[in-house]
């Protein structure tokens, strides 16, 4: 069984955390409660509520799809203490845990065990399953994929559509709401 990396949430408030979103419901992230949607429309991706980590989303943005953010102001906000996030540095991080996964659940994969899991499409239903089972399995609040991490697991992993440093969390109530506040788009 390989060991995964789990850091606690404070350690991530050394970080700029944000969230890019459309002004008219700024007032809804810092004053009602916040909802984890579940979609399953992107499975290398867990259900969760992403964040920018170090502004890694708004440079991504404004390189690629500066469109996605135009009219849009930024939340920088602050994690409660003592939740468990999944740290994901390099390849191993993510092929250990795909591994355990494999041995655990019986799945036979046509991408076997090894140093590469770049299964996408056809593997859509296990990859889902396998975020359920990660974030069970090590009570996870969230994933975090440092900036090193998604340059060494994008060509390698499925990790390939995260595009940036990020943090998915699964739990609201890590979000500090006290300690959020609003800093400008520019």
């Amino acid at each position: 069984m390989n060991k995964i990396k789990i850091i606690k949430s404070e350690e991530m408030n050394k970080h700029k955390i944000t969230k890019v979103i459309e002004k008219k419901y700024l007032n809804d992230l810092l004053n009602k409660p916040i909802k984890i949607k579940n979609k399953n429309d992107i499975s290398n991706k867990p259900n969760g509520f992403w964040l920018s980590i170090n502004e890694g989303w708004e440079k991504w943005c404004k390189s690629e799809m500066p469109e996605w953010i135009e009219n849009s102001t930024i939340a920088e906000l602050k994690f409660n203490p003592s939740y468990n996030i999944m740290l994901i540095e390099e390849v191993n991080d993510i092929i250990g845990a795909w591994n355990d996964y494999l041995n655990e659940s019986g799945f036979k994969s046509k991408y076997p065990k090894g140093d590469s899991i770049m299964c996408f499409y056809d593997e859509n239903y296990n990859i889902c399953n396998f975020w359920s089972w990660l974030i069970n399995k090590y009570k996870l609040t969230g994933i975090y994929l440092t900036n090193e991490g998604e340059w060494k697991t994008r060509m390698t992993t499925f990790l390939y559509g995260w595009d940036c440093e990020s943090i998915v969390i699964f739990i609201p109530e890590i979000i500090n709401k006290e300690k959020t506040i609003e800093i400008k788009n520019e």
